[in-house]
């Protein structure tokens, strides 16, 4: 009977530990998709800045720095957003299959807490 109990306590602190671990992945991740928007908008409005920028300085014979700034700013303020927005969903299905996995490792604790005290008690 007490091989069973420890073997029961053991189980309920592995579990703990893996809930634990779980919860502590997913605050890490809830914590990197908080990216605001707003940084985005930011970003997007100062490349387009720079390209019209670029436009307007030099427009007659364009030297190639400014076209280089230019370009790269153009490229990343249409990109970004592309792959921020990838990211998102991607950490978003990371996200829902910890959820799934944090769901289960509660299920198994509480599972294992009753029979904890289904052998206390019948002790």
């Amino acid at each position: 009977m007490s091989d069973e109990r420890a073997q029961l306590m053991r189980d309920a602190e592995a579990a703990r530990r893996r809930l634990n671990d779980l919860l502590r992945k997913k605050r890490r991740m809830e914590y990197v998709l908080g990216i605001p928007m707003w940084e985005h908008l930011v970003y997007f409005i100062v490349a387009l800045a720079i390209v019209l920028w670029a436009r307007k300085v030099h427009a007659d014979p364009i030297k190639p720095y400014a076209l280089v700034l230019a370009a790269t700013a153009g490229i990343t303020a249409i990109l970004r957003p592309v792959m921020v927005a990838k990211w998102h969903l991607n950490r978003h299905h990371v996200v829902m299959r910890s959820k799934d996995r944090i769901a289960a490792a509660e299920a198994d604790l509480s599972k294992l807490e009753t029979l904890l005290l289904a052998a206390q008690s019948s002790r």
